[in-house]
């Protein structure tokens, strides 16, 4: 995070107009310096460095810091005025570690993304396979819920069935009960009227034939 605000911050600047990107060779002419001196500016004030697309380092200066030194300077690294150009091979050296420094920089800076673009990958694919297992499991619950319903469905369609029959078979039995019912009362009409004309028969014998019979009998 503060790699990009420093990147935003940056920007800004730029935008701003208070800064320039530069190469050591156009700073070290800006300053009327060496091109080492340019190099020990840099890296003296910290200054935002990053390489070109023509393999030269730009570094970006503050526009406050790009006015001509008058400041005398020794072998020591101070700046000197003396014309671009006569640059030995220690400037070179300087110029070419410069540029390995911010390779580096930017190369660690890109493996720091590298690593947390994988761990947010494997957090994302552990996520994945959590969701997968869970529906997975989801789809299993919901298979069973429906084999259970089946059943049951199943269950119901033949209790219904069963108490069809159940009925149907109640119904008969209720019909042959009232059937019988009728028979045993028939039954017994048939016996009473037997009873009935025994009785007159025997009363008809015990008075000599003087007891007339009833219609009915």
């Amino acid at each position: 995070m503060q790699g990009i605000s420093g990147d935003i911050r940056d920007r800004a600047s730029d935008a701003a107009g208070d800064s320039e990107w530069m190469t050591y060779a156009q700073l070290a002419e800006a300053r009327g310096i060496s091109l080492r001196a340019a190099v020990r500016m840099t890296q003296r004030q910290r200054l935002r460095r990053q390489p070109g697309n023509d393999g030269k380092v730009r570094v970006l200066v503050p526009r406050d810091m790009l006015k001509p030194s008058h400041r005398a300077s020794q072998d020591d690294g101070r700046d000197v005025l003396r014309p671009p150009g006569q640059d030995d091979a220690g400037d070179a050296q300087d110029v070419l570690r410069t540029a390995i420094d911010a390779l580096k920089g930017e190369n660690a800076a890109l493996k720091g993304q590298v690593e947390m673009q994988t761990s947010a990958i494997a957090d994302l694919r552990i996520d994945l396979d959590q969701a997968r297992t869970e529906a997975i499991a989801a789809r299993r619950a919901a298979d069973r819920l429906r084999d259970e319903r089946d059943d049951a469905e199943a269950r119901a369609k033949a209790g219904l069935a069963e108490t069809g029959e159940a009925l149907q078979q109640l119904q008969a039995a209720q019909v042959a009960q009232a059937a019988a019912e009728e028979a045993a009362a028939a039954l017994r009409r048939a016996a009473d009227a037997r009873r009935v004309r025994g009785r007159w028969a025997r009363l008809r014998a015990a008075w000599g034939g003087r007891v007339t019979c009833r219609p009915d009998c």
